[in-house]
């Protein structure tokens, strides 16, 4: 987005642009900023702390609409919304959280308050969890050491391989995202780079995959509903007992995807059903 088309946009469009990026779930209807229900309810009354800290006079449309009451405002508010918050906060990482049960039986993942988050992680959190892979937090690393997200241990983390392989083929990102095994949540989407970081380039990052993780969600979640079931259990818990976290990923791929290159590598047959049981 330009300077001159930033310029041109009303003060609703300039905050709704910001909340979106963000992390928060909303559209624009009737110049009403209409709050998603996704939202965790202190994401509503947060924006409106936001709004009154920077003087941007607003009025509530019930619970979940708010109307910004200029028609102008200075792009500097923009980033200033933007970047709001962002402070630490500890992760319930509860132990069942790791195990296959809870993998199976979650549709969604974790409701987090969007502004806890830091501004070029959130948007990402609140989309995995959208999509049901469960995710705490993300950290950008504050240019010192590599951005990364915190997933709900490492069935969470594998099912995100199964997604990315899948609906991630196409997007040009700038650095190179990968999920490790480790950390204290069990299972990190961790970034690497050559070159240092930019934070601009982070979120450019994470935001690109959280929209194409928005945009399927609900077919995500669908398809995690109907490929895996507790029954599988002794299947999946034998390669975390052995940490050969590679297997489950392949099987993850070829239940959900009926992949051919996972197929071919791994000897694995075609007939999901039977692999399901």
């Amino acid at each position: 987005m330009n300077i001159l088309n930033l310029e041109l946009m009303t003060a609703t469009e300039k905050v709704a642009e910001a909340l979106i990026m963000r992390g928060l779930f909303i559209k624009v209807k009737d110049n009403v900023l209409l709050f998603s229900k996704c939202n965790k309810k202190n994401d509503v009354k947060d924006v409106q702390f936001v709004l009154n800290q920077l003087n941007i006079p607003f009025i509530m449309h019930g619970e979940h609409g708010l109307e910004i009451l200029v028609n102008q405002m200075p792009t500097i508010k923009m980033k200033k919304i933007l970047t709001a918050g962002g402070d630490p906060f500890s992760i319930d990482a509860a132990a069942y959280h790791q195990y296959w049960r809870f993998f199976t039986c979650r549709n969604y993942g974790f409701r987090i308050n969007t502004f806890q988050l830091e501004y070029n992680m959130a948007r990402f959190v609140k989309a995995a969890n959208l999509a049901g892979i469960a995710t705490y937090a993300g950290c950008n690393g504050h240019l010192k050491k590599s951005p990364r997200f915190q997933f709900a241990g490492p069935f969470m983390a594998a099912w995100f391989v199964a997604v990315k392989q899948r609906y991630f083929q196409d997007i040009k990102l700038n650095y190179d995202w990968k999920v490790v095994y480790d950390g204290f949540t069990g299972a990190e989407l961790l970034a690497t780079s050559k070159q240092g970081w930019c934070q601009h380039k982070i979120h450019e990052d994470t935001l690109k995959m959280a929209f194409l993780l928005e945009t399927h969600a609900t077919e995500i979640r669908d398809i995690k509903e109907k490929c895996f079931k507790r029954t599988q259990k002794n299947i999946t818990r034998k390669w975390v007992d052995k940490k050969d976290y590679t297997a489950l990923e392949n099987w993850m791929m070829t239940i959900a995807w009926g992949n051919e290159d996972v197929i071919n590598k791994n000897g694995l047959t075609r007939k999901t059903n039977n692999m399901a049981i």
